[in-house]
């Protein structure tokens, strides 16, 4: 889509305009010199200066002021539907993704605990309304720690390209900060996060570091003694059928 018109136009009219304007100053300046001579002036005066007077003003009315545009007024839209086709092809793409926060996760230990001065990460995680991963980027992502005071900054999104994100802040002072994560303004899955802040000394030790074998106390046998009791008066010395009836009294 273009115009076509002579590409003097401007210049022929913008020297007409300069013309009619220096043609209006000269006569404003020169009806301005005679109302004040006639006006202000002495006889002797006015007679001095009558020649000029009258030379200017002829020239005034001699001149031939251009008081019509020298150009016309004719402009042609032509719009040529190829080059838009062209230039549409040519402006760009659309990028967009199927990610919504009710189901995008975020995940790291930066979740919960930072230590001062030390850049902490925290893994971003897209995913569609089926909870299916998203395996492209682009997506908007933003992060925003605020401080105990109110003050808050803007965490860094690192965009792996996969539908994985990395955020990463650092804090500079002690205390209990709230991290929200945002993709496309809408937070995500637990957002927003409540994040201690500690100094790097008094950060807890590794589990390995704090084992402790506790030795369990050994498990002793509970030995049992059987003593026959006393044949009763009933008894005989004839072989039970049933090996029941010599009881035995169990002693701990």
């Amino acid at each position: 889509m273009f115009v076509v018109y002579p590409p003097h136009r401007p210049q022929v009219l913008q020297t007409q305009l300069e013309y009619l304007l220096q043609g209006q100053e000269k006569i404003r300046s020169s009806s301005e010199f005679t109302e004040q001579a006639l006006s202000q002036g002495s006889e002797t005066e006015v007679l001095l200066v009558k020649k000029q007077m009258s030379e200017t003003l002829n020239e005034l009315a001699g001149q031939d002021f251009p008081l019509q545009p020298q150009e016309n007024d004719h402009l042609d839209l032509r719009v040529e539907t190829d080059g838009v086709r062209k230039s549409i092809q040519n402006l760009g793409v659309l990028i967009t993704t199927s990610a919504i926060a009710q189901q995008t996760v975020a995940t790291g230990e930066g979740l919960r605990h930072a230590l001062i001065g030390q850049p902490t990460t925290v893994t971003v995680t897209t995913k569609d309304k089926d909870g299916e991963l998203v395996k492209t980027g682009n997506a908007i992502l933003q992060a925003e720690i605020t401080a105990p005071d109110g003050t808050y900054t803007e965490g860094e999104i690192v965009d792996n390209r996969n539908g994985t994100y990395e955020l990463l802040y650092t804090l500079k002072t002690e205390g209990d900060f709230t991290l929200s994560v945002t993709l496309y303004n809408q937070p995500v899955k637990g957002s927003p996060y409540r994040v201690r802040a500690t100094k790097p000394s008094d950060a807890a030790h590794s589990p390995d570091d704090v084992k402790r074998r506790v030795k369990s106390p050994s498990s002793g046998h509970i030995r049992q003694k059987a003593v026959r009791r006393p044949a009763s008066m009933y008894s005989t010395g004839k072989k039970k059928d049933n090996p029941i009836e010599d009881e035995l009294i169990i002693r701990i």
